[in-house]
């Protein structure tokens, strides 16, 4: 297979997906050479992080690239896409997950997706391990970004539109309802004068335990509702009476978990 390095990379977005992707690539030796963003502010910061060029008006895009990324909220990407002009032989990928690879049809030749499954925030200081899922529009393309994924030392896996869609959701029940229940204890917590801080360690042996045991999740449940414990639940319930919304989420979660201790894990 021909060699496409040096890869000429411009970034498309400066928000958490494109500052976490671009340090990522930065930091495993792929340069990028331009980002365009909409906010001055935070498209120069990430130039700067990446010490490349930065634009923000899209007529000024590099036209020498070989990849270009985009990496923008997903109800973006379409009204960009009659904005943006790329080289007839330039491969242009989108990072959405509930996104179909055929967006891009009519818009350009080669095209694809690089959907990293993460959730990624700018402010993060380090870049965490982050799966990339591929799709490609045509063989020469899927090479093109095997050859890249490689050379960028890429965690990646192919996978089409209904694969992709069906990870975000997983995604959602791994990441943001989680994130939300973390909310309601948060709350719970500072009603009471409580340190939420107290309960970092178990959230991360919690959330540790799956890939050190290597086993399914419905094996290492753990609480009094798949004990079985009534009397502590009413307990807990109680103490909920004056918030409605942690009452309503304990008490539906607390059934949820008791049906599938009868039904056996």
């Amino acid at each position: 297979m021909a060699s496409f390095l040096p890869f000429k990379i411009v970034i498309i977005g400066a928000g958490g997906v494109a500052t976490n992707i671009g340090r990522l690539l930065s930091g495993n030796g792929i340069k990028v050479t331009q980002i365009l963003g909409r906010s001055a502010a935070s498209t120069r910061q990430l130039a700067d992080k990446l010490q490349c060029r930065y634009i923000l008006d899209p007529q000024q895009l590099d036209q020498s690239a070989d990849l270009y990324i985009i990496a923008v909220q997903d109800r973006e990407i379409v009204p960009l896409l009659t904005r943006i002009k790329v080289p007839e032989n330039a491969v242009v990928v989108h990072t959405a997950g509930g996104v179909s690879l055929d967006i891009f049809k009519g818009h350009f030749s080669k095209y694809g997706v690089l959907y990293p499954l993460q959730s990624l925030r700018k402010e993060t200081i380090e870049v965490p391990e982050i799966p990339f899922y591929l799709d490609a529009n045509a063989a020469r393309t899927k090479d093109f970004l095997e050859d890249f994924s490689k050379q960028a030392r890429l965690d990646y896996r192919w996978a089409d539109d209904g694969q992709r869609m069906q990870l975000h959701v997983a995604a959602v029940f791994c990441s943001n309802f989680p994130n939300y229940l973390y909310s309601l204890a948060e709350k719970f917590c500072n009603d009471n004068q409580l340190a939420f801080a107290s309960l970092l360690p178990i959230i991360e042996e919690t959330a540790s335990r799956l890939k050190r045991e290597a086993t399914s999740p419905a094996w290492l449940q753990t609480g009094p509702a798949i004990r079985g414990d009534i009397a502590t639940t009413d307990k807990h319930l109680q103490l909920l009476e004056k918030d409605k919304e942690a009452f309503s989420v304990y008490q539906l979660l607390t059934g949820k978990i008791m049906h599938s201790r009868l039904l056996g894990k």
